[in-house]
């Protein structure tokens, strides 16, 4: 089977939109059901900032290093223990 999935998003600066941008992707193998849900990715570095402004396109995997975290392991990060590119924080998982 082949699933897909497709996104809406902004980019914010210091409380302004600065962008827009969608996702896309497509996965294969076996898979069944519907899924909906949310993330946010936060820049943590003016290297990943930069790459984004830089690059026609963004892939998640590919450029600077991002870490998906889970509610659970979102609670035990502080400003201290942060120290990759990129963070994605997934909510209002449906399915």
């Amino acid at each position: 089977m082949i699933g897909g999935q497709y996104g809406e998003g902004v980019l914010r600066k210091d409380g302004k939109t600065d962008g827009y941008y969608n996702s896309v992707a497509t996965s294969y193998g076996l898979q069944a059901g519907v899924q909906s849900f949310a993330y946010v990715l936060f820049l943590m570095t003016d290297s990943a900032l930069e790459y984004l402004d830089n690059s026609e396109g963004f892939e998640i995997g590919s450029g600077p290093s991002i870490v998906v975290l889970d509610k659970g392991a979102a609670t035990s990060f502080t400003t201290t223990t942060l120290n990759d590119d990129i963070y994605a924080l997934t909510f209002d998982q449906a399915g």
